[in-house]
């Protein structure tokens, strides 16, 4: 993925997660993320201790990846 991409990608999810605008998909792949070793913090500011991304704004992109393999 380029830098362009993952820019892009980034501000999709924080625009969905400001205004909490979550597609379906991300409703189930938050589900995983919450039973997860890796999930820190609280809210809307959980993070993934793996790759340290916003759980509720890299969920709401559907071409992001667990780097876990989980969704």
């Amino acid at each position: 993925m380029n830098i362009f991409h993952k820019m892009k990608n980034i501000f999709i999810g924080t625009y969905r997660n400001i205004f909490n605008k979550k597609p379906e998909f991300a409703k189930r792949r938050i589900e995983i993320c919450d039973k997860c070793e890796f999930e820190k913090g609280k809210g809307k500011t959980r993070y993934c201790g793996k790759c340290f991304c916003l759980i509720e704004s890299k969920t709401s992109v559907k071409d992001e990846y667990c780097w876990e393999n989980k969704w």
